[in-house]
This record gives C-alpha cells, structure tokens and sequence, in this order.
C-alpha cells in the first residue's frame, strides 16, 4: 500500500502558529487518528486549538478545532 505525505500544522489564538511536523500515514483512518491525538495532546496546554492536516500539495484536507 502507498504512504501518503501530510503535513500537521497546530495553531493557537489569531492563527499563531505553534507548531507543525511531517508524517507518512498509509491510510485517511491513520491521519485521522493522529491528527485527533495532536489535538488532544495541544489541548492539554492550551484552552483554543486548531490542527490542519494538509496534503503533498499543500491543499487543506482536515482540519479540527478545540475551544474549551
């Protein structure tokens, strides 16, 4: 099966950049599942949290958002 390339990207108040890294995943289920866990990580320290998952072509293909 072929890995795709997607880019994680997490964002903090007024779309501050706090943090972005590179992963393969070989499936949309597996992006997922990490992106939800970044979330969930971030959202430890932070009370607003946006995660974009982009993909080889810098196109947006997820993005979730937590405000507590």
């Amino acid at each position: 099966m072929k890995k795709q390339i997607y880019f994680y990207e997490i964002l903090g108040l007024r779309g501050k950049k706090l943090g972005e890294f590179q992963s393969e995943e070989k499936s949309k289920k597996d992006m997922l599942l990490k992106a939800e866990g970044v979330l969930m990580g971030a959202g430890v320290l932070r009370s607003f949290v946006i995660v974009r998952v982009r993909d080889e072509w810098k196109n947006i293909v997820h993005e979730i958002k937590k405000i507590h």
